[in-house]
């Protein structure tokens, strides 16, 4: 930044999504507006990070059921509760939160405006969950947590697409199935009957949860 500032650059401007064809006036920013957000998102997910505690040990015997199997088996494999990773991604953001704080300063002292001083129309929204600036799936709301009936199944060739939601009844079956060791309840889900004449898809066994927020494969 101190280098583009002594080329000459000018720190008195809309940031390149101002000028798209979709953007709100509520959500157009100056520089230094962006930068307030920035910090604001960071200090936002370190919260965040410091909240999450190391997990609980689990009896998996004491299950009875696929739905808890994999409720907890979820908590404990979704890579965003990684005591480790996590606190390397806090320690990470303090980092960037000081260096937009240091930038907030220089530009401050060179006498930044914001979008409304610079004559922008409306007063901007303000962002700290950094939605904006980090998008929906890495800025999620810490207050709402997903469901497990929001976990939605997706084929391991194509994690991307989500399978028909009207068979979601049949694929907690096969887990089910899978968990109690039925092979004859698997049979019958994934292979066509002997001789059958319906037109019925049977079920896929390289399946996947998948949490519908961010895309992100649970391991299951």
């Amino acid at each position: 930044m101190q280098l583009l500032i002594l080329l000459g650059a000018d720190v008195n401007t809309g940031i390149l999504a101002n000028y798209a064809d979709y953007a709100k006036e509520d959500e157009k920013r100056s520089i230094i507006d962006w930068v307030n957000v920035a910090i604001q998102a960071m200090e936002t997910e370190i919260k965040r990070g410091q909240k999450v505690k190391e997990p609980t040990p689990v009896d998996l015997s004491k299950l009875t059921n696929w739905k808890e199997y994999a409720t907890v088996s979820v908590a404990i494999t979704n890579p965003r509760l990684s005591i480790e990773r996590r606190n390397t991604e806090v320690e990470r953001m303090k980092r960037t939160k000081q260096y937009f704080e240091d930038v907030k300063e220089l530009l401050i002292s060179i006498g930044a405006k914001t979008w409304t001083e610079l004559g922008g129309a409306g007063k901007t929204k303000s962002d700290s969950t950094g939605k904006s600036l980090l998008g929906p799936n890495l800025a999620a709301d810490p207050a709402k947590e997903t469901s497990f009936e929001e976990y939605e199944f997706a084929s391991l060739l194509n994690s991307f697409t989500s399978l028909p939601r009207h068979l979601i009844p049949r694929y907690h079956e096969l887990c089910e199935a899978c968990l109690n060791g039925d092979n004859e309840k698997i049979q019958a889900l994934c292979l066509p009957p002997e001789g059958a004449q319906n037109d019925e898809i049977p079920l896929q066994i390289t399946v996947v949860l998948r949490d519908p927020r961010g895309y992100q494969l649970t391991g299951l």
